[in-house]
């Protein structure tokens, strides 16, 4: 079903409302709201952290204070906002050549994500900007971004640059659930307990989701 409804610049054009759409905007806009909406979720997971609920995190070498709240909220604005911004220019791409974009962009997700979260729990500046390459062996910098939730940015970027649009809000909510679940599992079950995987997962993907369900033309649509 379609109806029109008064447009906002007081001329003779109309946005179309269209049954089964959310409402558009522009991109630059979508992208704040989607690093927003991740960031809901970021400082969601990292209050439950904090909260030791549904319990603590088993790593005993970790110690959480308040500040891991604001880096969580970074943490998942970058998480988001990275994918979305390469998804635009990853609709060009051919299939083989988005697989590959997507180990980069996951990999810069990673690194960049995890620096707020490494500040939080008491790494100095120079060792957080530098975390990847602190380890042994020096190659594993290569893979050990990804597996600090890049994996999770990985995956979003495929979802997000498919040719596919117009997706249900309820589809991309799940889309980005199981990307957030299937990306941190290794790292949660490292640190512990691994169902937090899932469980944090699906409260990012929720407010992920629901930001990416946008659409980018500039009329309202709703259903």
């Amino acid at each position: 079903m379609r109806e029109a409804v008064p447009s906002n610049n007081g001329t003779d054009e109309a946005c179309v409302r269209r049954t089964g759409e959310p409402w558009d905007m522009t991109d630059s806009r979508r992208l704040l709201v989607v690093a927003l909406a991740g960031g809901l979720g970021g400082l969601v997971n990292a209050t439950l952290c904090y909260l030791e609920w549904p319990e603590p995190v088993q790593d005993t070498h970790v110690t959480f204070h308040w500040h891991v709240m604001p880096g969580g909220f970074v943490h998942g604005c970058v998480l988001a906002a990275i994918p979305f911004a390469a998804s635009a220019p990853g609709r060009q791409l051919t299939g083989a050549l988005r697989w590959v974009a997507s180990i980069v962009v996951g990999w810069c997700a990673g690194y960049l994500s995890w620096i707020p979260l490494d500040l939080s729990i008491g790494e100095s500046l120079p060792k957080a900007l530098a975390w990847p390459f602190n380890g042994e062996p020096l190659a594993s910098a290569l893979w050990t971004p990804l597996l600090y939730f890049g994996v999770v940015a990985g995956l979003q970027y495929l979802w997000m640059s498919r040719e596919a649009r117009g997706t249900s809000l309820w589809t991309n909510v799940l889309a980005a659930s199981t990307a957030a679940s299937v990306g941190s599992l290794w790292w949660w079950a490292s640190w512990g307990p691994w169902y937090f995987s899932p469980l944090h997962g699906i409260v990012w993907g929720s407010t992920v989701g629901s930001a990416t369900a946008l659409r980018s033309r500039g009329h309202r649509t709703t259903e």
